[in-house]
């Protein structure tokens, strides 16, 4: 009978260890700044090929002091930023941290950043899973509409699947 009642515990693991191999991230990138500007921000794609949808409640870098998620909402036409407490990435679906939208406030580095560096993220699973992705530095890029929607997605030609689950 103790026996049975541990199965259930020693799947567990198993089990969120399943959620992030559904994970997939594209497009990530942290946007230019000065190397010792405060704050960044970053963006990516996570794309859920799983048949659950995924929630991501909190993230953390050893790059910052603190990682926060946001969304800017528009009100009586000025653009603020409110806190996210989660982000769904529906069964089969995605979601998108982007300029304008939901985003990463990337608090008080512990370190100069330049263009090339690479950041490690970690996104905190409602599960308590914990998934690792990169980050990539950009440098400036031409002034256009596109880069200004873009935060410069085309020039970041980072994919990631199944980023590392802990």
């Amino acid at each position: 009978m103790r026996q049975r009642c541990l199965l259930p515990l020693l799947l567990l693991p198993l089990a969120a260890w399943a959620v992030a191999q559904s994970l997939r991230v594209d497009h990530a990138r942290i946007t230019d700044a000065p190397p010792t500007a405060p704050m960044r921000v970053g963006y990516f794609d996570l794309h859920n090929d799983g048949d659950a949808a995924i929630r991501i409640t909190g993230a953390d870098s050893a790059d910052f002091a603190r990682v926060e998620m946001h969304q800017t909402v528009f009100e009586l036409g000025v653009a603020r930023m409110r806190a996210l407490p989660e982000a769904l990435v529906p069964a089969h679906g995605s979601f998108t941290f982007a300029p304008g939208a939901a985003h990463l406030m990337l608090i008080a580095p512990t370190r100069p950043l330049a263009a090339g560096d690479r950041v490690r993220l970690t996104l905190i699973l409602a599960s308590g899973e914990r998934f690792e992705i990169e980050l990539p530095v950009l440098g400036a890029c031409p002034e256009t509409k596109h880069n200004q929607d873009m935060g410069c997605a085309e020039h970041s030609g980072v994919q990631q699947r199944n980023g590392s689950a802990k």
